[in-house]
């Protein structure tokens, strides 16, 4: 514990000036310094990947060094198969929400057997510190699913008229906690040039989302932006609210994520299960096993030429 002090003040309607001041001794919590693993695994269109992200709570590059000589481990049901994750450069884990220089070790691994990791596998993670500790967990990834709606070509592409609506429908995937449906929209900016409505961000990012295994189906691109629509311009989000404009393309992905990944992941406004993390991993740390199945298509609204095919169901 650390100790600092503060002042208490006692004032009266019938005196203008300060009639007295005393120190008073508080006592302030110190905050604990917990190594954190984020480990993500997620099956998509190119494979299965795994990525583990090793950082400490209190963010200091001293107490992080030593993380980067830690041990990643996934493990399969029954111990069928075991990979270790090797070390990587902090963007395949961070990306670009993070400083390069911001504190932490990177391990990375791809691609992973779908017969022990692929969608319905149990998993289990296991990171060894270099001081003898062990953080553990697991995850029952998200069972396979197909899109029903739209259907696409070998691209995974199709067309969609200008300010037209497609409702998005796919097959239930056994286990999922929540559907994350997000969508990048390109080139707003050159098709809404010759209106008055400001494009401040071009790639558009919007996230939907599917509270439900059941909830399998969303309206694109009029529900997705739910946590983002408070950033947009009333009239950009009319718009988009009617379809896409002519002349952009928006690629889109539905993932299917696991309990321990909706319980940790925030964005934003995105707190699906409430304003705090809740952890996956325990023992001498805290942190995430989260795992995610993706499907993904790209929508075209007359940017491409020639047009794919349009975005109708599949066949049955």
């Amino acid at each position: 514990m650390s100790r600092g002090f503060g002042t208490t003040c006692a004032l009266t309607a019938l005196v203008a000036s300060v009639a007295a001041c005393e120190l008073q001794e508080i006592t302030v919590a110190q905050s604990e310094d917990v190594v954190v693993a984020e480990v993500y695994l997620s099956s998509d269109v190119d494979g299965i990947s795994a990525s583990a992200w090793i950082h400490r709570t209190l963010g200091s590059s001293g107490s992080t060094q030593e993380l980067s000589s830690a041990d990643v481990f996934l493990r399969a049901e029954s111990r069928a198969s075991t990979v270790r994750l090797r070390p990587a450069e902090a963007s395949f884990c961070a990306g670009d929400e993070l400083p390069e220089d911001f504190p932490g070790s990177c391990y990375f691994a791809q691609p992973l057997d779908p017969r022990y990791f692929g969608p319905g596998s149990f998993v289990e993670a296991i990171v060894r510190l270099p001081d003898g500790g062990r953080i553990t967990g697991q995850t029952r990834v998200p069972g396979p699913y197909e899109l029903q709606t739209p259907r696409i070509n070998r691209r995974r592409k199709c067309s969609l008229e200008p300010a037209q609506r497609l409702t998005v429908e796919w097959t239930r995937a056994e286990g999922a906690w929540a559907y994350i449906s997000e969508t990048q929209i390109i080139n707003l900016t050159a098709a809404l040039e010759d209106t008055n409505i400001e494009v401040e961000e071009d790639p558009l990012l919007l996230v939907g989302l599917s509270v439900s295994e059941a909830d399998t189906t969303i309206v694109f691109p009029s529900e997705f932006g739910l946590f983002d629509r408070p950033n947009l311009g009333r009239d950009l989000a009319l718009v988009l609210q009617e379809g896409l404009p002519f002349g952009t393309q928006a690629e889109v992905v539905i993932a299917a994520a696991d309990r321990n990944y909706v319980n940790w992941v925030r964005r934003g406004a995105f707190n699906p299960s409430g304003i705090v993390r809740v952890p996956s991993l325990h023992g001498d740390g805290t942190g995430v096993l989260g795992s995610v199945v993706r499907k993904r298509f790209t929508v075209d609204a007359g940017l491409d030429l020639p047009k794919p095919g349009p975005c109708e169901p599949a066949e049955p």
